[in-house]
């Protein structure tokens, strides 16, 4: 594979610094629309993620497809990156598959490999849930990367109740302890299309 060029950001690799990117393009379920607005591509994003953001290869956790079920991620997050970080350490997760909001309070879902829109919120990974595990980590910088378009899920037949807008902000309202380290979140907005480099060249000024 070629990489593309680098981006300028004057930094080379950073043996401090881990990414897990999860990317989804297909699914063992899949549902009508499932296919809309994915935008994943391993290598593409893997040569991303080394040349702008300073992560090394080896501290790059790919979790693709059939890789990339509750229990894979839920490992990744609670094992893979705890037992390689430091409190110094700068840790990317990069999200690139569906979402879905729950059409009450628009609490937003990460749709692994085995689950699909319908499934019950145990099978799914909340946002709070990320949230919580890389505050956990106690690194310097976590940053949440999160390209994925939204499906609200429907409310009950009756046509009273309105749904609720997705809701990405889950627990990130100044209320945890700043020994926790600082957290970052990135999300797609809705009905938008943006390339993996124009997001990264953001985030790297």
């Amino acid at each position: 594979a070629v990489r593309p060029a680098p981006i300028a950001s004057g930094l080379g690799p950073d043996p401090e610094r881990y990414a897990v990117i999860v990317g989804l393009s297909l699914y063992r379920s899949p549902w009508p629309g499932w296919r809309d607005g994915l935008s994943f591509e391993s290598k593409e994003t893997l040569s991303l993620f080394a040349n702008s953001l300073a992560v090394p290869e080896e501290n790059t956790l790919l979790l693709q497809d059939e890789l990339a079920g509750q229990t894979d991620i839920e490992e990744a997050l609670a094992q893979w990156l705890p037992k390689r970080i430091k409190k110094d350490s700068i840790v990317f997760f990069h999200y690139a598959g569906q979402t879905v909001a729950d059409p009450k309070n628009g609490e937003v879902f990460l749709i692994p490999y085995d689950a699909t829109p319908a499934s019950s919120p145990f099978r799914l990974i909340s946002i709070r849930f990320l949230q919580s595990r890389l505050q956990k980590l106690g690194v310097k910088l976590a940053v949440a990367i999160l390209d994925s378009p939204t499906t609200v899920r429907a409310l009950a037949k009756d046509g009273k109740t309105k749904s609720a807008a997705p809701n990405w902000i889950g627990d990130l309202d100044g209320s945890y302890p700043a020994k926790a380290g600082a957290m970052v979140q990135v999300a797609r907005l809705a009905g938008t299309r943006g390339s993996q480099q124009g997001l990264l060249q953001g985030l790297t000024g």
